[in-house]
Parts: structure tokens; C-alpha cells; sequence
């Protein structure tokens, strides 16, 4: 599972990551985690208003420090160092958003040239703007697709499966959003995966795994028994496999050996 694994950065510049590393030590991990947890919510509705790269720094560099100030607690607001590291950050997240305007995927953006314009919309060169700057993505390891959907409606959500999400992201999502209670939410994502009358392929095992768990807790017996029967019928072998082991599970645990 995909969870918070947040790196600190690495920069040139020498004084920033001493600063940051003092305010690591001046919090608690779970408190910073949750100002993670409460920035990448946010990004993850603001990127549903398919923002330019231009538009979603601008909204980062207002927002970041206000929701995350543990990441920015030793260093000057005002500093041009600490503007340079949040236009940095926040292009690197923008790329690593799954985009709601194209089908859930990742939209690489164009690396500036050293004298062309910094794509951050800072009118500086990119030489000497977020080009100065070397850090690893910050979320790398976190599912941000969740982040997205948490942002979507219930309603919205049986479009995913017309998109290019990630299963394994979809997959984890489900996971946690079944820790939080939210099984509905689950159902309502995942159940358009086995609509239709289609061939169903092996890719979408771990979706089964989720809503089937989904399904247990919300009493769902029929459904579940409908959809074993349409994997036996439309699934490929290894699907095939799968629901029939999810079934012998099923009958031993009412007894029937």
C-alpha cells in the first residue's frame, strides 16, 4: 500500500535543509504527517478545476505555507530562497497529479531551456530560478490519485473506470477508504469495472479483492455471489482462479466443506 513516505529536500543551496531538518525535529510525526495529509486534500480538489501549471503554483505558494507550516517554520516567509522552493515543489507535484482533464494521468511538463522563461511564471530565466534547485519529488511515495478522488462526488465516481487510472492506485484508494468506513464510496468505484457482458482480464484482481471486502461488510451476499458467477463466466484463468477460491472460502465459512 502506498502511504505517506515524504522526503525532505535535497538543495544547493546549503542553509535551507539544516533549517528544515531543525523543524523536523521540533514536531511530531504525526502531526506533520497530517499537514501533509491536509495539503495533498487540498491539491487534490484544486487540481479538479484543471489548472495550468501557472495557475496551480500560484495557488500552492499561497496555500502551502498556511496549511503546511512545519515544512517552512525556521526559514523567513519573505525569503526568495523559500519562494524558489515552494515553485519548485509545487511544479513537481502538479506533474505528479493524476489529471482529472486527461483521463486520470499524469501530464509531463516540458523541461525549460536555461534562458527560457521558468515555467513557474516567476518572469525569471529558468537558470536562475527552479533550475538552482535539485531536489527529489516530495510525494513520491504517496497514492495521490486518493487525493483526487476523495475530491470527486459519489456520483462522479463510475467514471474512473472509463479513464486511465492506475489499478494499483484505484486498488490501494478502495483500501483505504474501506479503513475509513467508506464501503460506498468503494462500491461506487469499483462495481463499473465488471458491468457489461464483457471479458474480464486478470489486471483487475486487486479491484475484486477490494470490493468484495467492500461488499462483506456492507451485508452485500448477493452481489457478491453475482459477481463470482461472472468472473467463472467472463473472467480470464486467472480470475476464473480466483473466484473460485474466494467461493470455497465463502461455503467453508457457512460450514459446507
Amino acid at each position: 500500500m502506498m502511504r505517506l513516505g515524504f522526503e525532505l529536500p535535497r538543495h544547493v543551496d546549503h542553509d535551507f535543509s539544516k533549517k528544515t531538518c531543525q523543524t523536523m525535529n521540533t514536531i511530531s510525526p504525526s502531526d506533520f504527517e497530517q499537514q501533509i495529509e491536509n495539503l495533498l486534500s487540498l491539491a487534490g480538489r484544486a487540481v479538479c478545476s484543471d489548472p495550468s501549471a501557472e495557475e496551480f503554483t500560484t495557488w500552492f505558494i499561497r496555500t502551502a505555507p498556511k496549511v503546511m507550516p512545519a515544512l517552512l517554520a525556521k526559514i523567513e516567509p519573505t525569503s526568495a530562497e523559500v519562494n524558489k522552493f515552494l515553485r519548485v515543489a509545487a511544479l513537481d507535484l502538479f506533474a505528479d497529479l493524476p489529471q482529472p482533464a486527461h483521463d486520470l494521468q499524469r501530464v509531463k511538463q516540458p523541461r525549460p531551456g536555461r534562458n527560457d522563461a521558468c515555467s513557474c511564471g516567476s518572469g525569471e530565466k529558468y537558470k536562475h530560478c527552479c533550475g538552482e534547485m535539485v531536489m527529489p519529488p516530495l510525494f513520491g511515495n504517496i497514492n495521490l490519485l486518493r487525493y483526487v478522488l476523495d475530491a470527486y462526488p459519489k456520483t462522479r465516481l463510475g467514471l474512473v473506470s472509463s479513464s486511465k487510472a492506475s489499478i494499483d492506485e484505484l486498488a490501494d484508494t478502495a483500501q483505504q477508504w474501506n479503513e475509513r468506513g467508506e464501503e460506498t464510496r468503494v462500491v461506487a468505484l469499483l462495481e463499473p469495472y465488471f458491468a457489461g457482458s464483457g471479458p474480464l482480464a486478470a489486471r483487475l484482481s486487486p479491484l475484486f479483492d477490494r470490493l468484495m471486502e467492500s461488499w462483506l461488510t456492507l451485508g452485500k451476499r448477493a452481489k457478491r455471489e453475482r459477481l463470482l458467477d461472472a468472473l467463472v463466466l467472463r473472467g480470464d484463468r486467472s480470475l476464473q482462479s480466483d473466484a473460485l477460491q474466494r467461493r470455497t472460502t465463502m461455503l467453508a465459512d457457512l460450514g459446507d466443506y
